[in-house]
């Protein structure tokens, strides 16, 4: 079997995604232990120390168009990048926070919008890739999640 350059692109754009997926994911699985943390750091109830991840979640889907929108006016790319900075940045300064609003700033509406960069868009990444085995990589890129 021949091994191409574009066999060997693909493979590491397969990679690259299945690995931005996982550790997105690692976010969401961690974020039970955050709210139980944010219970006991920020001495709230329940219902606001959940707000922070819920509002992750809500602006992760809302934000979906503008990802599209701004991943056809810039790149892919370009988009992903600043997703995953972008995340990385708010999820970081959520460590010096000093109240739940903070937090739910941070990581409600900054992580919220950087997971919609980061990971709504590989699909479409995927699929211009490949074009014969693009369910595989969807499948292997999915599996990322199961990596964290």
């Amino acid at each position: 079997m021949k091994v191409s350059q574009e066999t060997i692109s693909g493979g590491v754009a397969i990679f690259a995604c299945c690995v931005l997926y996982g550790l997105f994911m690692g976010t969401v699985r961690m974020s039970s232990l955050l709210f139980v943390a944010c219970i006991a750091r920020y001495d709230v109830d329940r219902k606001r120390a959940s707000f922070p991840f819920v509002l992750a979640f809500a602006v992760r889907n809302i934000i979906g168009p503008v990802a599209g929108f701004f991943g056809k006016q810039f790149g892919i790319r370009k988009v992903v990048v600043f997703g995953v900075l972008l995340s990385t940045v708010s999820i970081g300064a959520c460590s010096f926070a000093e109240d739940i609003v903070t937090v739910t700033v941070l990581w409600g509406v900054g992580h919220g919008i950087g997971y919609a960069f980061g990971t709504l868009l590989l699909p479409h990444y995927l699929s211009m890739r490949f074009t014969k085995h693009l369910d595989k990589a969807n499948g292997i890129t999915l599996a990322g999640e199961c990596v964290t």
